[in-house]
């Protein structure tokens, strides 16, 4: 198989694997717990945790842009990893939470509701959508390329795109977060 397909079907076969699992949850097909919380402490606990996750992944993605400015490759590459896993592990806590019925409606006036955190969340969920491949993809050539030839790969080009969805996509995420707290 050639090497520069390797990411791109690997961010495909990822991507779907995700989306597919979140739709399995969120229709209850599935029960997702793996960290064996109680739904109550659940479902109290994890908009607060995820919004923490959040912010960190948000610094920890500058912190990986400032690195690549600076032409530091390897604490680039660095913390973009962490950023990843803080990604996996934002996954799991809101497939978690989701699972355990911990969906919250909003709560305040209703033109609010129509005219800004609808859309908002509507942003949002496009942003994850479409920054989730896109993120994957550049992981994939980051790690399969050497530091040598990563510059003439996609992996620049897309990774500007990439990391502006996923910052635009975490950061109303937050700013839903807060309007459901109310």
């Amino acid at each position: 198989m050639n090497s520069k397909k390797v990411p791109i079907i690997g961010s495909v076969i990822i991507s779907s694997l995700a989306y597919l699992t979140l739709i399995l949850v969120i229709s209850n097909k599935i029960v997702f717990n793996p960290f064996f919380l109680q739904k109550e402490s659940a479902i109290l606990l994890l908009p607060h945790i995820i919004a923490v996750n959040n912010g960190i992944t948000i610094a920890t993605i500058l912190t990986g842009w400032f690195f690549i400015k600076k032409r530091l490759i390897k604490l680039h590459r660095a913390f973009m990893v962490i950023s990843l896993a803080l990604i996996l592990n934002f996954l799991l806590l809101y497939l978690t939470r989701v699972s355990l019925g911990g969906i919250k409606s909003y709560q305040g006036p209703e033109f609010l509701h129509l005219f800004v955190y609808l859309p908002l969340l509507f942003i949002h969920l496009a942003l994850a959508v479409v920054s989730l491949p896109l993120v994957i993809y550049v992981f994939l050539i980051g790690i399969t390329s050497s530091f040598n030839e990563i510059s003439k790969t996609k992996h620049p080009k897309v990774g500007r795109v990439a990391v502006i969805l996923w910052l635009l996509s975490l950061t109303t995420g937050i700013f839903v977060y807060f309007m459901l707290k109310g």
